[in-house]
């Protein structure tokens, strides 16, 4: 009887020698792929960002993963989208209607103003599907832009 409950107790303490703990709980999720970074992006980080993978890799982003990763993303196979290691970003390219497109989620401190004037200017660029900033707390907002 003690054999069994001896491998129960060794089996309960393998999962916390899988990962080795930093003291940063939002770095060891990042670190399991779970979350993206923790520094809110501003609007220059969006710009650029959307310019060197979305916009360099259209009209068919076949390239746009490979841009993501050598952005500082780290894919996450569960859910298929790239998170940034250091901002608060997530990227990915999925299918709309048929046709490819690149999708950017940042969260932002920058006056959505400023967000959106960013989008403006990209959208000179390039089709821009969609863009739209939603409040949340404390003090800042979700910020999500697609392009075609």
């Amino acid at each position: 009887m003690r054999r069994p409950v001896l491998a129960a107790l060794l089996l309960l303490a393998i999962p916390g020698w899988a990962f080795a703990q930093s003291g940063d709980p939002a770095r060891d999720r990042f670190e399991r792929g779970l979350t993206p970074g923790t520094v809110f992006a501003t609007a220059q980080d969006v710009m650029t960002l959307m310019r060197a993978i979305c916009l360099s890799t259209a009209p068919d982003f076949q390239d746009a993963e490979t841009a993501m990763g050598a952005h500082g993303f780290r894919f996450v196979s569960s859910s298929g989208t790239r998170y940034h290691e250091r901002l608060n970003v997530s990227m990915k390219v999925v299918a709309s209607e048929g046709a490819p497109v690149c999708s950017l989620v940042a969260f932002s401190n920058d006056p959505a103003l400023e967000m959106m004037l960013a989008a403006a200017a990209l959208s000179a660029e390039a089709e821009i599907g969609s863009v739209e900033a939603n409040a949340f707390q404390p003090g800042g907002y979700r910020f999500a832009m697609v392009v075609k």
